[in-house]
């Protein structure tokens, strides 16, 4: 990129006229520079007129835009702006080594303020030095007197012309100047960055931050959008062309892909339709299979009925044998059954009768254990107060000593004496008591004993008759056993023995022989129905032998019909070969389209004969052609994307008088077809997407208003434009009489293709109509009727096979005949075996009298044991309550006996030393008190001085026994009170330790034997409960199954014995049955074992539809019915089976097929499926269908080979895009990959990139698949657009670089952007992310600035062509970049960097400190002086550090002027 040598704004009024710059010319030298103007001065006005040089027409602000620099009639007329640049060495080309870039504007003229409001043109002029129009001699004004907006273009292209030291370039249009200065370094990429930059004042950082905020902003917007694509730009104008390639070719891709799928869809119809045909073709085999065997079905139906009639008659007789047998068997198992569960109930009666004795058992048990348990109490609670006693007793006399202490011993000898007295009376009452107790005692127990001895005696008697009655009843036991055992016998003799009702038993023995009889007469019967069998397979045999008479002659019939249509067919193999295609099917298809072609062909010929008619009327009426449809898409689109007036030329010429319209046509024959613009031509020349659209093989002059008004007599080629291929049909005569002379041949080349069209019509239409009438007449019945000549040779084959089984079924006949003889044989020798078991009846009524009687006997012998056995029981109870009585007796006189000795001895012991003679005093004292009280006073007068605290111990000691007798005594339940009694009544007898021992063991065995007793009482009563339920059970079982429960009378209830004879007699009618049975057998085996196979076969035939009168043949009797009906099954059953598995696969294929095609969008072959692909019903049925399947696939193939043909070139346009496509994303991809190279800067002795990127790629292989299916989705969602506009809007963006990039990378969000950030310590520094790099603002306008000078480096080197661009020079201009960083230290490395990397930074700005001043080579105080009431900008001050000497100019003296600010 070059540097800026020189500056020069040549009149140029700004704010509204009152401020100005004249001639105005700043000098940079190539160095950077500053240039310091007040705010208000115009520095932002400067800088717009520089961008101009770079981007023509452009804004820094859009509130000011270019053309308000002419809005006023003070303001500017015409503009200069022009910058002088020092080129780079590798751009220097002819020793050019500047190059000045100008730009010129002026107010637009009147006629084109409706497009623009400027007029403006660019020129580059190139120089080797000093000359006398470089850019400060370029002569822009003369004194006073400026140079016009036309006068110096023509002066510069005259200059061009004159001066060949220059190299002078003019550009109208913006594009193919930046075009032209790009090739030196000037690059459209780089300035618009700087001009966003510009358009807030010197903030880098805000720039990016807000125009690039992330990562895919810069990578989309920046590189790719603003460098990447414009880079390429310059030479590839490619992208319109792919917009505009892709709306061409998107109806095709749509179709591409629609055929694609037809293609893929056919093959797939194709494909269903033979795997459902192969599934009917199975079918149609099972079909076929099962009409054979339902023809071998009824005619073994047949047979079985013949057979089955035959053996019905027989088996009536036998029949009611066995229910003659059957209801005798139910009677005698009644009967047993019965007498079972009168044998449970008599047990049960038994059982109750136990339990109710051993519930009585162990209540005496609990009787007596309670009442020894009681004594047991007594005897302890007796011992228990008698301790009471003696404590109470001691317990008195020491209360009675303590009472006494102190008391004169004269006094207490005396009372001591008077209580001997009265003790002596208490004994002798007492004794007297205790004699008169002991002699009832006595008579109570001599009363007892005899009553036990009488018990025990009554015991031994009864025992005695007890044994007497046992014997008596075993030998009637036995007596009975040996009458049944004879029973027994006889009944072996007889079939059945019902010994209560003989005479029912022989009206059943006549009644079996009757039956014998009509046995008999039914096997009788069946010879007949043989016969007539017989008769029957005669007749059949001879209908059989017509049926194949008729069936050969059928035969005949249907072959001479599949001659004729033979003949046909040959005929239609000439038109295969005529029409080219392979078979039947395919034929009516080529025909068909064939003639459908034919019919559209001459269509289209006679529309186009109908629009040169048109034509030629349109001529008559004065309008001499029409607008064409690429002449109406040329106003279309002049209106819509430029908004210009425009009118079609045949339109404009009906507005005309006639001579006008005839000087116009002479003058410009071609204005009827052309677009005439009113202004704009230079727009529209400009326009490439205009110019480079296609609208067809025809011309569209678009021609300007003013020639047209003006009628002038040469149009010049600025005045017209022609759109089109061929542009000079509208320019050479010769080349419209050409093309006329063509249209005119073909014109008749049209009418004589025409006439041959419907000569070939015709032609095709007759053959139509013959493969029609083939297949009305032939085809639709050809496989019908070959299949009828398969099955009339089968079924010939089928009535000769039948004619055969008749004759041998004839020979069956007469071997079942004598079957039948020899069964009424048998017969009557079982008639004559009937009779011999009447011969014991009377022997055994006899026996059953004999049999009553001791049973009998046995039963009053039972009863007399069981009355013996209850009074053995009582007698017994009787004695051992008895025994128990007596030794209770015993006791009490022990206790009597003990009460007077201890008397005695208490008398002797204590009170006889005390007495004395005299009488008793009267006392309400009772003995115990008297007793307790000499005890004290005894004790008293024979211790006086005994220890006081002992005593009052021992006191306490004789309570506490008192309390714990008491206690015990209540614990048991005593009552007190009849202990008191017992003691006042002498009756209170200690009982012994033994004794109370003995007594507890008593309790111990009779608590043992009550709950062993329990146990076993439990265990009868649950046997009891178990057989009561099995009884009643049993009892509702006999009612169920025989109506009502009545009991059987037996003899002496001998149950063994009835069960015997019973079983006996149960076992001959057994025997008769199975003799029964095995006649019913003989003529059962038949009807069992054909019976079930003939309501199979009837089932199976009505279930199957199969008409019975099928056929009326049978087979021979002979015929073994069990295996052949063992074959039929097996085979129907297979059949059945898979008959049913292909009805139902049939379904599901027919569904399955169904559902693919619609899947696949055949609905309408779907629909058709479902609607009309029923399940066949018969072997015709499947043939048919099989039939349409093939002739629809064949038609599916002859469609799917014709889109094929179309699909390739297809394929190949969209493969040659889709190539172009991806070629476009490599490039970026190459571009990017360059990025961190070529934004390499120098820093710090070396090159470091500025920038790390780090793209996610998809692998490569998938690139061009990715691709593929991006481009199928535009054109995909294009249609979603109303209108074309919106359409290839859609399609152009969607085609832009930075969207195609996007189909190679995974996720663009996942590009990684670093920036370097440079700290003061180099080793500090670091990459940040991009999103990060932040720190201060200063510090984030030093990285921004940073990333600028990198990325201007990527724009020299990609527009260079990469290699080492190190030694390039760039430009930077920053509008007042020191707001945010003002510090020394941010800028100092800033510089470095500039200087470093050959980076020119040009600076306006306003109050620069001396430090930042100083950083600049160049320094300009810009001012403002008043000049005829305006403000002009002019030099304050400059200074300068460049070495003069290496200035290519003289140094620019300039007088300092002194004036007042502005």
């Amino acid at each position: 990129m070059p540097h800026i040598n020189r500056i020069r704004v040549n009149n140029v009024k700004y704010n509204f006229g009152t401020q100005f710059y004249d001639d105005f010319i700043l000098r940079f030298d190539g160095k950077n520079a500053l240039y310091d103007l007040a705010n208000g001065g115009g520095k932002s006005v400067l800088m717009l007129l520089l961008f101009q040089n770079l981007i023509p027409n452009c804004t820094l602000d859009d509130k000011q835009p270019i053309e308000k620099l002419f809005r006023t009639d003070q303001g500017s007329k015409t503009i200069h702006s022009l910058i002088e640049w020092k080129l780079d060495s590798r751009f220097v080309h002819d020793q050019y080594k500047y190059m000045l870039t100008g730009f010129c504007a002026r107010k637009a003229r009147e006629e084109l303020r409706e497009t623009a409001a400027v007029e403006y043109f660019n020129y580059v002029i190139f120089y080797r030095g000093y000359n006398d129009n470089d850019i400060v001699n370029l002569p822009l004004s003369n004194d006073k007197e400026r140079i016009t907006y036309t006068g110096l273009k023509s002066y510069l292209k005259e200059l061009g012309r004159r001066d060949m030291g220059l190299e002078v370039h003019v550009f109208d249009r913006k594009g193919e100047y930046q075009r032209f200065i790009s090739r030196y370094g000037l690059y459209e990429s780089h300035w618009e960055i700087l001009r966003g930059i510009n358009k807030t004042e010197g903030h880098v950082r805000t720039y990016f931050e807000t125009r690039y905020r992330t990562t895919r902003k810069v990578v989309e917007d920046l590189l790719i959008e603003e460098i990447i694509q414009k880079a390429f730009g310059r030479e590839d104008h490619s992208e319109g062309d792919m917009a505009d390639t892709l709306v061409r070719i998107k109806d095709k891709l749509t179709e591409l892909a629609e055929r694609k799928k037809e293609i893929c869809a056919y093959d797939r119809q194709t494909e269903i339709l033979e795997n459902f045909s192969g599934g009917i073709e199975r079918l149609k085999d099972i079909y076929k299979e099962k009409e054979s065997l339902d023809t071998d079905m009824v005619k073994t139906y047949h047979t079985l009925t013949a057979v089955n009639h035959r053996n019905e008659k027989a088996l009536a007789v036998f029949q009611k044998e066995k229910e003659f047998a059957e209801k005798h068997i139910r009677e005698i198992s009644r009967k047993l059954d019965t007498v079972k569960i009168q044998e449970n109930q008599e047990h049960l009666q038994r059982l109750e009768a136990d339990t109710e004795a051993y519930a009585r058992d162990i209540q005496q048990l609990k009787e007596t254990w309670e009442k020894q348990r009681r004594a047991l109490d007594l005897a302890e609670s007796r011992n228990d107060y008698d301790d009471y006693l003696k404590a109470r007793s001691q317990w008195e006399a020491v209360r009675e000593f303590l009472a006494q202490d102190g008391r004169e011993n004269d006094g207490i000898l005396q009372e001591l004496q008077m209580l001997a007295r009265l003790r002596f009376v208490f004994d002798r009452e007492e004794k007297k008591a205790l004699t008169e107790k002991m002699e009832a005692v006595n008579r109570i127990f001599e009363e007892t004993e005899a009553g036990r001895d009488a018990a025990r005696d009554e015991e031994r008697r009864l025992f005695s008759e007890g044994a007497v009655l046992e014997s008596q009843a075993e030998e009637a036991r036995t007596q009975e056993r040996e009458a049944v055992a004879q029973m027994g016998q006889l009944c072996r003799k007889v079939p059945v023995l019902i010994l209560e009702d003989i005479g029912k038993t022989l009206r059943e023995k006549k009644q079996q022989r009757a039956e014998n009889a009509l046995k008999m007469k039914a096997h009788r019967e069946q010879q007949e129905l043989q016969a007539q069998a017989f008769q029957s397979l005669s007749k059949r045999l001879e209908e059989s032998r017509e049926t194949v008479k008729r069936l050969t002659a059928e035969e005949g019939e249907l072959k001479d019909f599949l001659s004729a249509y033979a003949m046909e067919k040959e005929k239609l193999k000439k038109l295969l070969e005529v029409y080219h295609v392979q078979n039947d099917e395919a034929l009516a298809a080529a025909v068909g389209e064939q003639f459908r072609k034919a019919v559209l062909d001459g269509e289209l010929k006679r529309r186009e004969i109908k629009r040169l008619e048109r034509e030629i009327a349109n001529l008559r009426q004065g309008i001499p052609t029409v607008p064409n449809p690429a002449a109406e898409a040329v106003v279309e689109y002049i209106r819509r994307c430029h908004g210009l007036k425009c009118v079609f030329g045949g339109d404009y010429l009906k507005d005309v008088s006639d001579y006008d319209r005839r000087i116009l046509l002479e003058r410009i024959p071609f204005l009827p077809e052309s677009v005439i613009l009113e202004s704009g031509m230079s727009e529209l020349r400009e326009d490439r997407v205009l110019l480079e659209k296609d609208f067809g093989d025809g011309v569209v002059p678009v021609i300007r208003l003013n020639p047209v008004l003006e009628q002038a007599e040469t149009v010049s080629g600025k005045d017209v434009l022609f759109l089109s291929k061929n542009p000079e049909l509208y320019l050479d005569e010769k080349a419209r009489e050409e093309v006329c002379r063509k249209t005119e041949k073909a014109l008749e080349e049209v009418r004589t293709a025409l006439e041959r069209l419907e000569d070939r019509e015709k032609t095709i239409e007759a053959d139509r109509y013959y493969i029609t009438g083939v297949e009305l007449n032939y085809r639709k019945y050809a496989v019908q009727r070959s299949l009828r000549l398969q099955e009339t040779i089968t079924g010939i084959e089928a009535v000769r096979q039948k004619i055969a089984e008749d004759e041998a079924g004839l020979e069956s006949c007469r071997l079942e005949s004598e079957r039948t003889e020899k069964a009424i044989e048998m017969l009557q020798a079982e008639a004559d075996s009937m009779d011999e078991a009447l011969e014991v009846l009377e022997e055994m009524r006899i026996l059953d009298g004999t049999l009553e009687k001791l049973r009998l006997k046995i039963r009053r012998l039972t009863e007399a044991l069981d009355k013996n056995k209850k009074q053995q029981q009582a007698a017994q109870e009787k004695f051992e309550t008895a025994q128990e009585g007596l030794k209770q007796l015993d006791g009490q006189k022990k206790a009597l006996n003990d009460r007077f000795s201890e008397l005695e001895a208490a008398w002797k012991n204590l009170y006889e030393a005390y007495y004395s003679e005299g009488e008793a005093e009267k006392t309400d004292m009772t003995a115990e008190a008297a007793d307790a009280r000499f005890r004290g006073l005894k004790e008293a007068y024979e211790k006086e001085h005994s220890d006081l605290e002992d005593k009052k111990r021992l006191m306490e000691n004789y309570r506490q026994m008192m309390e714990k007798s008491l206690q015990m005594i209540e614990k048991r339940g005593t009552d007190p009170a009849l202990l008191e009694t017992m003691a006042r009544e002498h009756r209170l007898v200690r009982a012994e330790a033994a004794e109370t021992e003995a007594m507890e063991k008593e309790l111990e065995r009779l608590k043992s034997e009550m709950d062993i007793r329990e146990g076993t009482l439990f265990r009868y009563q649950e046997n009891k409960n178990k057989l009561f339920g099995s009884v009643a059970q049993g009892v509702r079982t006999i009612e169920e199954k025989y109506g009502s429960f009545e009991q059987i009378p037996l003899q002496n209830e001998d149950y063994s014995a009835f069960e015997i004879q019973q079983k006996r007699a149960l076992e001959a009618v057994l025997e008769k049955k199975t003799k029964a049975e095995e006649g019913i057998e003989r003529t059962w085996r038949e009807l069992r074992s054909c019976d079930d196979v003939k309501r199979d076969l009837e089932r199976t035939i009505r279930n199957e539809n199969i008409l019975f009168n099928r056929t009326k043949d049978t087979y021979g009797m002979e015929l073994d019915i069990r295996k052949k009906y063992r074959e039929l099954n097996e085979k129907y059953l297979r059949l059945r089976t898979e008959l049913q598995r292909k009805r139902e696969g049939y379904e599901k294929d027919r569904v399955k097929a169904a559902e693919e095609l619609r899947l696949i969008a055949a609905s309408e072959l779907s629909e058709a499926i479902r609607r009309e692909a029923v399940l066949p019903e018969s072997f015709e049925d499947a043939s048919v269908l099989i039939q349409q399947m093939k002739e629809t696939a064949a038609i599916i193939r002859l469609e799917k080979d014709r889109i094929e043909k179309t699909i390739q070139d297809m394929m190949q346009i969209k493969e040659n895009f889709e190539k172009q496509c991806l070629q476009r994303c490599l490039s970026i991809r190459a571009e990017l990959e360059r990025f961190p190279a070529y934004s390499k800067i120098m820093l710090d002795g070396r090159q470091i990139p500025m920038v790390m990127l780090k793209i996610p790629y998809v692998k490569e292989e998938m690139y061009s698949q990715r691709m593929s299916e991006y481009i199928d989705g535009i054109v995909e969602r294009t249609d979603t657009y109303s209108s074309p506009e919106e359409r290839v809007a859609y399609i152009r963006q969607q085609l832009s670089w930075k969207r195609l990039f996007s189909v190679i990378v995974t996720d663009v969000n996942s590009i990684r952007l670093n920036l370097y950030k440079r700290e003061r310590v180099k080793e500090q520094s670091r990459y940040l992310k991009y999103e990060e790099a932040v720190g201060s603002t200063g510090q984030s306008q030093g990285i921004y600035i940073q990333f600028l000078i990198g990325v201007i480096n990527y724009i020299s080197m990609i527009y260079s062509g990469g290699g080492d661009g190190s030694d390039l020079h760039k430009v930077i201009f920053i509008d007042n970049p020191f707001g945010a960083a003002k510090d020394i230290y941010i800028w100092q490395p800033i510089f470095e960097l500039l200087r470093t990397n050959h980076v020119q930074l040009i600076v306006p700005t306003r109050g620069a400190t001396p430090a930042i001043t100083g950083k600049f080579d160049v320094n300009y105080v810009l001012g403002q002086k008043m000049i005829d009431k305006m403000q002009q900008t002019v030099i304050v001050d400059y200074s300068s550090n460049v070495d003069v000497a290496s200035m290519e100019y003289e140094k620019l003296e300039f007088e300092q002027e002194v004036f007042d600010f502005i």
